[in-house]
């Protein structure tokens, strides 16, 4: 009758542990970015960020066009073999090949829609960073399915570490946004060269494995080009009508205005996915992990957006210097609105660790951190909350048996246990 318990706590600690390393990782890779900003912004033009933030939206837009999820797709397998883990590394190399070629057919294209000639160069450049990535080990997926996140800290901050440290010594002698590109190229091959040295898995190449992984992996792709058509176009068509300038004010606005998400959000809910996908068969402990995830996100992320609204205006002058006063208004917008996303983001690590809402589905078709669209267009929507049809599906995927009429077929919806909460569907429909 207790068995399950130390079970409960074990993956519960194992989850709260693994969101502080992702923290960690994400607040000692923004430090670290914050330092080398506050050097670059000295050395470089507002222009040269934003040609380098108009081919990164590029790149990162065909990137997520080409995604197929194969790494989630691993973490949720109870039981992944040898087969399917050389398919998931033979499909991701797949996948880079593909997303090179597609932005080298368009570079030139993008170049004159632009009307940026520096765009094909750079493009080109980034492109050949995507096929080094596209050799990345996939043994490094066992972190995660570990949730052994410490070293997936290292992963991460040391190929940031060279990425930062190659961008700044560039920086200093060429002044040019070439520094930029460079810097990304380094991050990218340190990041694969460390794939293998930390993780002993030695992939080969195959594909008898792709019937597993294809179902769940179209799903996120379709996720993927969603969202990059909610969190891209912007770049686009500010270049496009005010050029690399305003798009290179809005870059560095937009992320400081979106702290909260990234350093914070973002971070405890790539722990959450590994730990709801621990917990496939427990139902009910899935969902008290999932309430007291909103509680506990729900305190600490709303003040810390407000709080960087307040404060946007010494924040600049202090970190940017009189040459990005520009950005201070959108900052304020975007650090309360970019706090809404909380609460999607850990409903959409739940529905995807479950396979909640893995068939097409109406309520599904939503981005996973879209709680408004492209939160509420920078709040002109009033700050309303997620569209119904979806915070629906969510409720029911938490609070009602398999057989629930939303995302039929997702076999992963969890009993009515909380008979004491009432009518609280009808609030989160509200």
């Amino acid at each position: 009758m207790n068995s399950p318990e130390p079970a409960r706590e074990s993956i519960a600690s194992r989850t709260a542990k693994g969101a502080g390393w992702v923290i960690a990782w994400r607040l000692m890779t923004r430090f670290i970015g914050l330092g080398s900003t506050l050097v670059l912004v000295r050395l470089l033009q507002p222009e040269d960020f934003g040609l380098v933030a108009i081919a990164s939206g590029f790149i990162m837009a065909a990137d997520a066009l080409s995604s197929i999820g194969v790494q989630d797709a691993m973490v949720r397998e109870p039981h992944p073999d040898r087969a399917m883990y050389d398919t998931a590394f033979t499909l991701s190399v797949l996948r880079g090949l593909l997303s090179a070629v597609m932005i080298l057919a368009v570079a030139w294209p993008i170049a004159r829609f632009m009307d940026e000639d520096r765009l094909v160069p750079v493009l080109a450049a980034l492109a050949l960073g995507m096929i080094v990535t596209a050799g990345e080990n996939i043994g490094i997926v066992d972190f995660r399915r570990d949730m052994r996140f410490d070293k997936e800290f290292q992963f991460q901050v040391w190929s940031r570490v060279v990425s930062v440290g190659v961008t700044v010594v560039l920086a200093l002698v060429w002044r040019s946004y070439w520094a930029l590109v460079c810097g990304m190229l380094a991050g990218r091959v340190a990041r694969v060269i460390q794939s293998y040295v930390m993780s002993p898995y030695r992939p080969r190449l195959t594909l008898v494995a792709w019937r597993r992984l294809v179902g769940f992996s179209l799903w996120m792709w379709g996720v993927a080009v969603m969202v990059q058509l909610r969190d891209r176009m912007d770049h686009a068509i500010i270049g496009r009508m005010l050029g690399t300038n305003a798009v290179g004010n809005y870059a560095v606005g937009y992320e400081i205005g979106t702290l909260t998400t990234t350093e914070l959000s973002e971070p405890l809910n790539r722990a959450l996915f590994s730990g709801f996908a621990t917990m496939q068969d427990a139902a009910e402990r899935r969902a008290a992990m999932y309430l007291g995830a909103i509680g506990v996100s729900a305190v600490i992320v709303f003040p810390a957006g407000v709080g960087i609204s307040l404060i946007a205006s010494p924040l600049v002058h202090l970190l940017l210097g009189v040459q990005w006063l520009s950005v201070i208004e959108l900052v304020q917008i975007v650090a309360i609105a970019s706090t809404l996303s909380v609460l999607s983001g850990i409903g959409a690590a739940f529905l995807m660790a479950s396979g909640g809402c893995a068939t097409p589905s109406p309520c599904c078709s939503f981005p996973p951190r879209s709680v408004a669209p492209s939160c509420s267009a920078a709040s002109g929507s009033g700050g309303s909350s997620a569209p119904a049809s979806q915070q629906r599906c969510l409720w029911r995927s938490i609070n009602a048996p398999a057989s629930s009429s939303c995302c039929p077929g997702s076999g992963s919806g969890l009993p009515r246990f909380y008979s004491g909460y009432g009518d609280r569907s009808a609030h989160v429909s509200q």
